[in-house]
């Protein structure tokens, strides 16, 4: 725009900034600037008046004041054509908030903001100067694979040792072994492998957690009372032959049945079924989210916000060990005993 006035030509470029020091009658200042030295940050920081300057106090001005729309957007933003446009005023910026997953992370005067790269997001914000990259460091599939695939093979050598000793079972080899007690022992195996599948439940960041709070509850379950029927069958076993030859000193006839020593057994499940239900209504395991890093890569603009998953006790004043010790001791006492 160019307009002719009683102090000379009046010029304007296409963003509506004055052009020089030409000698414009008016000019757009603070209201407590009446062509006094001013920094162009004060000047936008302050709200503007059109006011009449004299061609005097105009060379005197140490800058010119430029008009809003001539300015560079801040960070996250960025300049609305269609919005300038429409609105002629040379006080109109037109820098509005940059989109949901884009960004802008300097000031500028570009008409649209950058998106983020890949695997980013602004995680549903505007006016954003980073994307945010979330790691929930989740288990890699390959190593679901492999805890799913030694279960599966647990399961399968399990299946078919039992279903091996019931075909041999009139052998005298399988009878000395006492047959009962090695089935036992292949159901505790297969269930203790098992606390593989409830630990591999896992939850991402704003994902519920009731599925993988349900699997750390019942990991101490499976493995507890896998390994108690593992090595309570195998202590059944041992004490059944103590009394066998404790007898035979006596030259006396002895028949101790399995059922007899199936009480031992249910003994010491008793005691393990009992602190492991003691913890679940005490402070069961639940699956929680640690913070982590938070690492910035300034050449991508990415922000990454690092967390870990973990199975922690629901009452975090009370230790793990409160309730997983006694277990633990009472299993060693099993081995020596």
């Amino acid at each position: 725009m160019k307009v002719d006035s009683i102090f000379g030509p009046i010029s304007f470029n296409e963003y509506q900034r004055n052009n020089g020091r030409g000698a414009a009658g008016t000019q757009w200042l603070p209201p407590n600037d009446k062509g006094q030295n001013t920094t162009q940050a004060d000047a936008v920081m302050a709200s503007f008046e059109n006011l009449l300057v004299a061609p005097f106090l105009q060379a005197e001005a140490a800058t010119v004041i430029p008009a809003a729309s001539a300015m560079d957007c801040p960070a996250g933003h960025f300049i609305n054509e269609t919005s300038r446009k429409a609105d002629g005023s040379i006080l109109h910026s037109g820098c509005e908030p940059c989109p949901v997953d884009t960004f802008s992370p300097h000031p500028s005067g570009s008409f649209e903001c950058n998106a983020c790269p890949e695997g980013s997001s602004t995680i549903g914000l505007v006016g954003q100067d980073v994307c945010y990259a979330i790691d929930d460091n989740l288990l890699p599939a390959g190593i679901l694979v492999f805890g799913y695939f030694a279960v599966a093979v647990t399961w399968i050598l399990s299946i078919s040792f039992m279903v091996w000793i019931v075909v041999f079972r009139d052998d005298p080899v399988v009878k000395m072994a006492q047959r009962e007690f090695l089935c036992l022992i292949c159901v505790g195996t297969a269930i203790s492998s098992s606390t593989i599948i409830a630990l591999s439940f896992q939850s991402g960041t704003d994902e519920s957690t009731e599925q993988a709070s349900a699997g750390c509850a019942a990991a101490p379950f499976l493995y507890f009372i896998g390994w108690a029927l593992q090595y309570s069958s195998l202590s059944a076993k041992t004490y059944r032959l103590f009394l066998i030859m404790e007898r035979n000193q006596s030259l006396k006839r002895v028949k101790i049945t399995f059922w007899k020593m199936l009480r031992v057994i249910f003994v010491i499940l008793a005691i393990d079924i009992a602190f492991l239900s003691a913890w679940a209504v005490v402070s069961p395991l639940v699956y929680e989210r640690s913070e982590g890093s938070v690492k910035v890569d300034t050449d991508s603009g990415v922000v990454t916000i690092e967390s870990f998953g973990f199975c922690a006790m629901e009452n975090e004043s009370i230790s793990f060990w409160a309730f997983a010790g006694p277990i633990v001791g009472f299993h060693f006492l099993l081995l020596i005993g």
